[in-house]
C-alpha cells in the first residue's frame, strides 16, 4: 500500500464514489493543486498533482483516467464488491 503524505490545504471539492473518496486541494505555501484518491476498503491511495495550465475539476472528476495516462502505479480493490 502507498501511503500519501499529510493532507496540508484547502479543501476545494470532495466526494465519495462507493469505497472512493476523491479530494481536490490546494496547498497554498507551495501554490499547488493536487488530487487525493483513497480507496476506503482496501486503502490504497494516490496523490496527482496538477500540472500549471491543466484543467483540475477534469483530473477531480476523473483520476484513475489521469493516472493511468500519466504513469501512476495504484491498485484497484477487487471490483466484484462494487457490483
Amino acid at each position: 500500500m502507498s501511503r500519501v503524505a499529510p493532507r496540508p490545504g484547502v479543501v476545494l471539492a470532495r466526494r465519495m464514489n462507493g469505497a472512493t473518496r476523491v479530494t481536490l486541494r490546494w496547498a497554498e505555501a507551495a501554490n499547488l493543486v493536487f488530487v487525493d484518491v483513497r480507496d476506503c476498503l482496501t486503502g490504497h491511495e494516490f496523490r496527482l498533482v496538477v500540472p500549471p495550465g491543466a484543467n483540475a475539476v477534469d483530473i477531480y472528476e476523473h483520476p484513475y483516467a489521469y493516472a493511468a495516462w500519466q504513469g501512476v502505479e495504484y491498485e484497484l480493490g477487487d471490483l466484484r464488491e462494487a457490483a
